[in-house]
């Protein structure tokens, strides 16, 4: 038992049953929601992956891990609407598999009753039941930087690294992630205790997810040439997201 004596056995089982009634009303919406014009670009981004090569054939407006991710939809479906909904439905998965193996984690080191209380408010969360099952990268981008903050907290640093770059592999606005953990890790410098270890734990982070990011750029950079990759990757769709606004106003984000 926790400190609020809650068995491992019954936090499980509510576990359970707040992900069936995500993937319930998911189901619903599903259905009778309508898509958004960026959930066709998403399908035809993965669709076209069993063709052509991206940075040689096709330059990604993102990088292409969360493409990769979704292909699987892709090769199961025969027709438009039936690859957009295996699409969805994968997405609808992931998504409940990675709330429970995150809380199934936490589960380890916090409160089970706190877990669940922060669960249900997740699922019962308009974002979470409105977007998180559409055709797009961005929830795929937030689990993996959900992991990496998780092995930040406990000190695996090189895991958190590495999460964090697959969290860029999937989509650069996952720079933000790694804005976020080195403030934190700076932080640590001068409220963490063990000093040298918080100094390490920076230089382990970074030298990962710099490590990882360079095996993306070189791996990619075989297959299409350095100056394709590295365009797409760094210029082409961050650039203007991050000096022109990209249409993004700050009322969006003030959200």
């Amino acid at each position: 038992k926790d400190a609020g004596s809650m068995t491992a056995s019954r936090f499980r089982r509510w576990m359970l049953l707040i992900v069936l009634v995500y993937v319930a009303i998911e189901l619903v919406y599903m259905q009778s929601r309508p898509l958004v014009m960026d959930e066709f670009d998403g399908v035809y981004d993965s669709y076209r992956l069993l063709e052509d090569v991206p940075y040689r054939d096709f330059r990604p407006y993102k990088t292409v891990l969360g493409y990769y991710i979704q292909l699987p939809a892709m090769v199961g479906a025969s027709s438009v609407w039936g690859r957009v909904l295996a699409l969805k439905i994968e997405m609808m998965t992931i998504n409940a598999l990675m709330l429970l193996a995150a809380a199934f984690y936490c589960s380890r080191f916090m409160a089970r009753r706190a877990i669940l209380l922060a669960a249900a408010l997740l699922v019962a969360s308009t974002p979470m039941l409105e977007y998180s099952s559409d055709i797009r990268v961005d929830m795929l981008t937030a689990w993996a930087g959900l992991w990496s903050f998780l092995f930040l907290v406990r000190r695996q640093y090189a895991l958190a690294g590495i999460l964090c770059t697959v969290s860029f592999g999937i989509s650069q606005k996952a720079a933000l992630y790694v804005f976020a953990s080195n403030a934190l890790l700076v932080a640590a410098m001068f409220f963490d205790d063990n000093r040298r270890g918080a100094i390490r734990g920076f230089f382990v982070f970074n030298a990962v997810s710099a490590a990882a990011l360079a095996l993306y750029v070189a791996g990619w950079a075989l297959v299409a040439g350095p100056a394709a990759v590295v365009h797409a990757t760094f210029i082409s769709a961050v650039g203007p997201a991050t000096t022109h606004g990209y249409a993004i106003r700050w009322q969006f984000w003030s959200q």
